[in-house]
């Protein structure tokens, strides 16, 4: 994935998400220098009140197997119930839904204070549905539950083709 860690951004307006990067149903998604796993930035979310968060899409990929990672960091003083999923929609040519692969809703609240990694390994294969091929992912965060004053922090959220 690109920009993993948020560290490329408009120098005019650096708390913008730029391209790849994309959300959906966030009141606020953007970068942010407040917490960072590595470098100097991260992305930081609030706002949400339902199911939402970042993603990005992928290039071409191949059958086998991927593994998502992604740091989280949620404040001490966040009071959220709320969880973190990782969701990965496969995709054909043309950008069709296939099917798609999840985690579990990991809580937050045992991940207060401290960055926490979230990460899962799943199988993309030749052809789904009779001989419908993948021709890209769409990788994303899902945050539920989330209590709309608190802030989380995303960094290095990478994906990577395991070897055969």
């Amino acid at each position: 994935m690109q920009n993993s860690s948020f560290e490329l951004g408009n120098p005019q307006k650096p708390s913008e998400i730029t391209l790849p990067w994309r959300y959906w149903g966030t009141t606020v998604t953007q970068r942010t220098y407040e917490y960072a796993h590595t470098g100097t930035y991260s992305l930081v979310t609030s706002g949400v009140d339902q199911a939402a968060g970042p993603y990005q899409y992928t290039g071409a990929i191949t059958p086998g197997k991927y593994k998502a990672v992604l740091y989280y960091y949620l404040p001490t003083s966040a009071t959220t119930s709320g969880s973190i999923q990782l969701w990965t929609n496969i995709l054909q040519s043309g950008g069709g839904k296939i099917t798609d692969v999840r985690t579990g809703n990991v809580p937050f609240s045992w991940a207060k204070g401290q960055w926490r990694k979230l990460d899962y390994i799943f199988e993309v294969k030749p052809d789904y549905n009779g001989g419908v091929a993948p021709a890209q992912l769409q990788v994303c965060v899902t945050i539920r539950d989330f209590k709309t004053t608190d802030r989380l922090y995303i960094d290095d959220f990478s994906l990577y083709k395991l070897a055969d």
